[in-house]
C-alpha cells in the first residue's frame, strides 16, 4: 500500500488563536507503508484549547515513533486498539489534572486513524469526523453531540441538526467531561479510496457534495493537489462566514504498484 497524505488548517476569520491540531505520520515498511493521521480540536469556548490539542497529538506522535516499530511487521489491530484506548484516557487524566491545577477547564476532540496493510483503524471522542470518499462521500464516524444523538433517537433530521444553535454541543470529549468513553473501530480500507479527516469548522457551510467533489479520489494524485483542495474548502468555509477554526487533513491509500 502507498499513502499520499496532506494537511491545511486556519484560524479562521473570528478567533485569535487556532485551538485545532494535527499531525501526519507515515513509515515505510517491508509489507508497504503506514500512516497515521490525526485531528483533534480544542474546545473554543474553554481555556487552553490549544494545549489540550497539542497534547493529544503529542501522544499518538509519540507512539507512531517509539511503540509502533515494536509491534511491525505483523500488527495485531486488538493490542493497538487497547494500547490507544489507554493512551486517550491518560491523556484525559492529564487534562483532568492540569485544569483542577490551574484552576480552569480544558478539552480536545480526538479523531486518529492508521492504514496499514488493507486494513485501518480509527478512534474518536468528540464531532471531529472522518470521511471515506470514493464513488460517494460515507461518514465514518459518529458525532458525540446532543444533536446527533436526538437525529439518532428521530427527533430530528440531519439537515435540522445542521441549523440547530446546539450543534457544537458535545457529550464527551477529552480532559473536560465527567466520563469518557472514546470509539475504536476498524474495517476494510477502499483501495484507490481517499480518507478525510476534519474539525467540525469544515463541514458547517461546505455541503457534502462540495466535500465529496473537491476530494475525489481521481483529483488527488500529489501531496500539492490535496493541499490545493483542501485550501479551497478552507477557504470556501470562510467565505460562507464560518466561525471557527478549520482543519482538514487528506489520505489517499493505492495499491502499492498503482
Amino acid at each position: 500500500m502507498r499513502v499520499i497524505a496532506a494537511a491545511e488548517t486556519d484560524a479562521g476569520i473570528c478567533k485569535p488563536v487556532n485551538q485545532d491540531g494535527h499531525c501526519i505520520k507515515i513509515a515505510q515498511t517491508p509489507a508497504g507503508q503506514i500512516a497515521l493521521a490525526v485531528v483533534c480540536d480544542g474546545m473554543g469556548g474553554l481555556e487552553k484549547g490549544e494545549l489540550a490539542s497539542a497534547t493529544v497529538v503529542r501522544a499518538f506522535s509519540a507512539w507512531f515513533d517509539q511503540t509502533l516499530p515494536e509491534l511491525l511487521p505483523e500488527l495485531d489491530w486488538m493490542r493497538i486498539s487497547e494500547m490507544w484506548r489507554d493512551m486517550i484516557r491518560a491523556a484525559d487524566e492529564q487534562l483532568h489534572a492540569y485544569g483542577a491545577a490551574h484552576g480552569l477547564e480544558l478539552g480536545t476532540t480526538v479523531t486518529a486513524m492508521l492504514v496499514y496493510g488493507g486494513k485501518y483503524l480509527i478512534a474518536h471522542v468528540g464531532d471531529t469526523r472522518v470521511y471515506e470518499v470514493s464513488g460517494v462521500l460515507r461518514q465514518l464516524t459518529e458525532d458525540h453531540t446532543v444533536v446527533a444523538r436526538e437525529v439518532q433517537a428521530g427527533l430530528l433530521t440531519p439537515e435540522a441538526a445542521e441549523l440547530d444553535p446546539r450543534r457544537n454541543v458535545l457529550l464527551q470529549c477529552v480532559g473536560a467531561s465527567e466520563q469518557m468513553q472514546p470509539d475504536i473501530f476498524g474495517g476494510d480500507l477502499d483501495a484507490g479510496a481517499c480518507y478525510l479527516l476534519c474539525s467540525d469548522g469544515l463541514r458547517h457551510v461546505v455541503q457534502p457534495q462540495e466535500l465529496r467533489e473537491y476530494t475525489r479520489p481521481d483529483r488527488m494524485q500529489s501531496e500539492q493537489t490535496i493541499r490545493t483542495s483542501l485550501r479551497y474548502l478552507i477557504d470556501l468555509a470562510k467565505y460562507r462566514a464560518e466561525q471557527d477554526n478549520i482543519t482538514a487533513l487528506l489520505l489517499r491509500v493505492q495499491e502499492q504498484d498503482a
